[in-house]
């Protein structure tokens, strides 16, 4: 079976405005709901990736930095080392019917003017690019990680599988 990348860039909600920092000294939490994928069995499994955005011109490395954390249906997530620049850990086991991602990124990454993220009517919005991209990857036990040539999937409105139009 050829992998599938679900992309969960888009209906995130963003932090209280009037929240305030986090005590690992990163911005405000991200929430993103989605449902456990179908077809499971036979050995899927499934990835979560969240990868550093890529640099822009002058940007220090430094300032490329993943979340501070992240935490799937209430379990936290076990960080990657530093200076990694992507997080994959194989959430399989935590995945419930639905799921609640929580997603602080580093101070250094968040907007620093949170009252400018547009949101839509439903109060949620697309991760600012500069928490970097998350995704879902199923992948088959004995791939043993990421394929590079996985097929794109969008996670759309009521978590239905749609192919993106943009080629992508």
């Amino acid at each position: 079976m050829q992998s599938h990348t679900i992309r969960l860039n888009a209906v995130w909600e963003p932090p209280d405005l009037a929240a305030a920092p986090t005590p690992t000294g990163g911005g405000g939490v991200w929430r993103r709901r989605f449902g456990r994928p179908t077809g499971l069995e036979g050995g899927l499994r499934v990835l979560l990736v969240v990868e550093s955005p890529p640099p822009v011109p002058g940007q220090s490395p430094a300032d490329l930095a993943l979340p501070v954390s992240l935490m799937l249906n209430g379990t936290p997530l076990l960080r990657p080392t530093d200076g990694a620049r992507s997080w994959i850990t194989d959430i399989t086991p935590l995945l419930a019917h639905r799921n609640e991602l929580l997603l602080t990124p580093a101070a250094a990454r968040c907007p620093a003017d949170r009252s400018a993220v547009a949101t839509n009517l439903h109060g949620r919005c697309d991760l600012p690019a500069e928490c970097g991209r998350v995704s879902l990857q199923i992948v088959t036990a004995a791939s043993g990680g990421v394929s590079a040539t996985a097929s794109s999937l969008t996670l759309g409105h009521r978590d239905s599988y749609q192919r993106p139009t943009d080629g992508a």
